[in-house]
């Protein structure tokens, strides 16, 4: 029997332990030796392989042990985070997320959410403040051929969904609400505008002629992406060979049958310890067959610490994905160098391609670029500013 002594001390060394990682961690600066920079704060690191992934950690050199912000993991099962249908009986884009945690809540777009009348996907990144009630996300169903069960969700799945679906859902919500802010934009015009002059009034006009017809947008881009999005669950459950009775994507996620149990494991035993203990670790880049498939980087090192083993999954299943579409693929590229990776990020990330949507909880920050598509949620935070960090920013290519 191990007595209290005994347990007493080990708890002792353990609180020392990570206090001395948490001043080291505030303490030390600059990325590994050989990094290559991305920008004035981050870096590239040696990347990780196996079979036909890659994985280049990213590094900040300022970055400091934050832990602001509750997951959706951890709030589910501290029972602080209610995830429920609408009390109507169910919308099929639209969840409601209650914190009643003392942290602020971060959910992150595309992690699923499994059980109500249907599994659902996130559609943006989003904050929910401590202490509020019934706030609405938007979400796109992953489970085509189901619509019945509870009106509670107690757990999400271990999986973030893969990059097509990620890039859907997102594009699909960030386009609702651009959409949504012009047609608010619309009802405030007049009264602002009353009594200008013919010209400014003219211009007035035209612009409210041009958005009159976008009236109903914000409903077209959801219905949309969840066409989209159903599509692509059907196709990885395809590729995957995964067959269900209600085509959800939920066996993908949880690694159970096909491929998705087959092969998927080895990818995440082979890599979810590779990226080291680095205190200024905060992302990763994926590539699959020597092509960027995903980056996603984070302000603070725990949080990404939290999400890590969610977005290895995703992009384990994405090379699974890949590697069982082509044959040839050992013949051809395979590899891919930090510096082609900062030329590809670098050109998704083109500032002609730049817009925005405020939230209420902050900003949220699209590049549309040929490359992919880079999302940023920049936290509303006193004095933060245009150069505030993201919270989390992600690189999913086209």
């Amino acid at each position: 029997m191990v007595s209290r002594k005994t347990i007493a001390v080990g708890a002792a060394l353990g609180l020392a332990a990570l206090g001395a990682w948490v001043v080291a961690t505030n303490a030390q600066q600059g990325a590994p030796r050989g990094a290559v920079p991305l920008d004035g704060r981050l870096s590239l690191g040696k990347a990780a392989v196996y079979r036909n992934l890659a994985l280049f950690p990213i590094y900040d050199s300022g970055a400091k042990i934050g832990d602001e912000y509750i997951t959706l993991d951890e709030g589910l099962k501290a029972g602080a985070v209610k995830v429920k249908e609408s009390k109507d009986g169910g919308t099929v884009n639209t969840l409601y997320v209650t914190n009643s945690g003392k942290k602020p809540l971060y959910i992150m777009a595309g992690e699923v959410v499994l059980g109500g009348q249907q599994d659902r996907t996130l559609g943006r990144d989003q904050i929910v403040s401590a202490g509020k009630k019934d706030v609405p996300v938007t979400v796109f169903c992953v489970e085509h051929g189901r619509w019945s069960g509870r009106s509670e969700f107690g757990q999400s799945a271990p999986t973030v969904a893969g990059k097509d679906i990620r890039a859907y859902a997102m594009n699909g919500e960030f386009d609702a609400a651009k959409s949504r802010i012009a047609a608010r934009a619309r009802v405030a015009t007049p009264s602002a505008t009353a009594g200008a002059p013919g010209q400014i009034a003219g211009s007035v006009n035209r612009a409210q002629s041009q958005s009159a017809a976008s009236a109903d947008e914000p409903g077209d881009h959801v219905a949309k992406a969840q066409q989209q999005v159903w599509d692509g669950v059907a196709a990885k459950n395809a590729k995957l060979k995964i067959e269900n009775a209600t085509g959800t994507y939920r066996d993908a996620l949880i690694m159970k049958g096909g491929n998705a149990q087959t092969s998927m494991p080895a990818y995440v035993k082979s890599l979810s310890g590779s990226l080291g203990s680095d205190p200024h670790l905060v992302g990763v880049v994926a590539a699959v067959n020597g092509k960027v498939i995903a980056a996603d980087s984070f302000s603070d090192p725990s949080l990404f610490r939290k999400l890590w083993p969610k977005l290895l999954r995703s992009y384990a299943a994405d090379a699974v994905e890949q590697a069982s579409d082509s044959a040839g693929a050992a013949r051809s590229k395979t590899t891919i160098t930090a510096r082609e990776v900062k030329t590809f990020i670098a050109n998704a990330k083109n500032e002609k391609s730049k817009e925005e949507n405020v939230t209420a909880e902050g900003r949220v920050r699209r590049y549309d670029s040929k490359a992919a598509d880079v999302y940023s949620l920049i936290p509303d935070k006193a004095g933060a500013g245009a150069a505030a960090k993201p919270l989390h920013e992600s690189v999913i290519s086209k």
